[in-house]
């Protein structure tokens, strides 16, 4: 736990505080005062946050990450994008639906008796579960 000894916030980096223990060591703390690592140089500090996920992304669920594999090359940034919209939204990290564009998420919604304008409202008016995913490589449902 954060003890009141005598620090200065230096950084905060994907929601975890970077403290500069006041003799040029450093420590990463969650917001809740929980010591991940402690006295250490300040650039691995500031690496060790910026790849630290746990507390601003689920992980994706292995069923989705084999389902999506069959349509794009998945990297840690999509992986983590995904992870973050979905605890963004509070939705499961289970994937039912790849859309290659617009056009390919118009063919499916229309083909069960949407219109395009009322398609296009779903994507965009809905509650998180649909996601435009990174670098133009498609979209995604959520399960819901």
């Amino acid at each position: 736990m954060l003890k009141n000894k005598r620090r200065k916030l230096e950084c905060e980096i994907n929601r975890l505080l970077i403290f500069d223990n006041c003799d040029g060591r450093y420590s990463v703390y969650t917001s809740r005062g929980y010591c991940l690592l402690a006295d250490t140089c300040l650039e691995f500090a500031k690496n060790f946050a910026r790849n630290f996920t746990r507390y601003i992304a689920y992980p994706l669920s292995e069923n989705s990450k084999k389902y999506l594999s069959q349509y794009i090359k998945l990297t840690d940034k999509t992986v983590l994008a995904i992870g973050k919209h979905a605890m963004r939204y509070a939705l499961h990290t289970d994937v039912c639906a790849y859309y290659k564009d617009m056009e390919d998420f118009f063919s499916d919604w229309c083909s069960i008796g949407y219109s395009r304008t009322e398609a296009r409202k779903l994507m965009h008016g809905g509650h998180g579960e649909f996601m435009k995913l990174p670098d133009g490589l498609g979209y995604i449902l959520f399960v819901i």
